[in-house]
């Protein structure tokens, strides 16, 4: 049960992420967000540029904000002790698994795979290449 919450959890991220990343217009903005913006052109005296508007959807976007997965996470009218970013995040502290790196500055890194580098033996002057196996990171948004 635990994993199957583990990947509902991972699952349901993803699918955040995905629908943020393409928040560019008012209509991926609430209400608030909408009215918020019609009073800033007010008082600016002129309608806002698209790229106004796309700057703001993406500040506030919930991958950037994370302003649904910090919201009170409520199941059967009953609100649950803690958010879903905060079970997200003990899932992960929990079963760090592959997870190098996450929840700072939004951006995670996993363990990639060993690679082959290609390098000089002197990086500061002309001189013979070897090479030697390094470890990887992966990034993820």
């Amino acid at each position: 049960m635990k994993k199957l919450l583990s990947v509902m959890i991972a699952i349901m991220l993803c699918v955040a992420l995905c629908t943020a990343a393409s928040a560019a217009s008012y209509e991926n903005l609430n209400a608030d967000e909408i009215a918020y913006l019609n009073g800033i052109a007010e008082k600016l005296g002129r309608k806002l540029t698209d790229s106004e508007v796309f700057g703001f959807s993406q500040v506030n976007s919930e991958h950037c904000r994370h302003k649904i997965f910090n919201g009170t996470f409520i199941i059967d009218g009953k609100e649950m002790p803690s958010s879903l970013f905060k079970l997200i995040k003990k899932t992960s502290q929990e079963n760090p698994n592959s997870l190098v790196s996450a929840y700072k500055d939004n951006v995670a890194f996993v363990k990639g795979p060993k690679a082959k580098q290609f390098a000089p033996c002197n990086p500061q002057q002309a001189d013979y290449f070897k090479e030697k196996d390094i470890k990887t990171v992966l990034h993820c948004m």
